[in-house]
């Protein structure tokens, strides 16, 4: 572990460093490697080491450096795991996740096939009480579960969601987007009429749906006249 570390320092971008830290609030003890280089690496434990590695990691007490919690999380996406041993995995790996960054990094685009026995193993983290486990769901629901099949009881349990953490509700915002993006017929009588929202996530989606280039310019005249209603 120690020459893993000793390698991360040798790819250390300062500069880089000083302009990503300050953008990751929670991002503590950062190096300052860039992501490709990470992923590159990344790559390179999961194909030699892989799961012998992972399990050095989740019996790791000391303090870890930013860029070794991204790594953890890049090396359980790339290892070649079971369905029932990324899950495990992952399971050890999402109590470590305390920032956006390495959140959104960890959470994948899952195939098609695994995507049914993936749902019942993101559900509970919706009611996690840790702020960042519950947008470890979010993403992950956005990510794979914003679909026909899914979609109203993802409306309904966003909609249920109570934190008050601001990455939580950014990230729901962030999936209401997305939604909206794949579902506009659907997606805008729920947001006009009555919408269960909680006001300050509301307000953000509304935002996040505003600023979004795959929204066509009359669609996002009709979502900022909602957003200036929610204002009063």
């Amino acid at each position: 572990m120690e020459s893993l570390r000793e390698k991360l320092f040798t790819l250390q971008d300062t500069a880089y460093r000083d302009f990503s830290a300050p953008l990751i609030p929670n991002a503590e003890r950062m190096i300052g490697v860039r992501l490709p280089q990470l992923r590159q690496l990344a790559r390179q434990i999961a194909r030699d080491k892989g799961e012998e590695w992972l399990s050095e990691m989740e019996h790791r007490r000391d303090p870890l450096y930013f860029e070794e919690v991204m790594l953890w999380g890049m090396v359980i996406g790339y290892a070649r795991l079971s369905i029932p041993d990324r899950q495990q995995h992952t399971a050890q790996f999402v109590p470590h996740i305390t920032n956006w960054s390495v959140c959104d990094s960890f959470c994948p685009r899952l195939p098609k096939r695994e995507r049914k026995a993936w749902w019942p193993f993101v559900l509970p983290y919706f009611q996690s009480k840790t702020p960042f486990e519950v947008r470890f769901a979010v993403v992950m629901a956005m990510r794979n579960f914003t679909d026909e099949e899914h979609l109203d009881d993802l409306l309904r349990i966003y909609s249920e969601i109570r934190q008050t953490d601001y990455y939580v509700q950014t990230g729901i915002a962030w999936a209401v987007c997305e939604a909206f993006i794949h579902f506009p017929e659907r997606m805008l009588p729920w947001l006009t009429y009555d919408c269960p929202l909680p006001p300050e996530i509301y307000r953000k989606a509304l935002q996040k749906i505003t600023e979004s280039l795959r929204v066509d310019a009359p669609t996002r005249e009709a979502i900022r006249a909602l957003r200036s209603k929610a204002r009063k």
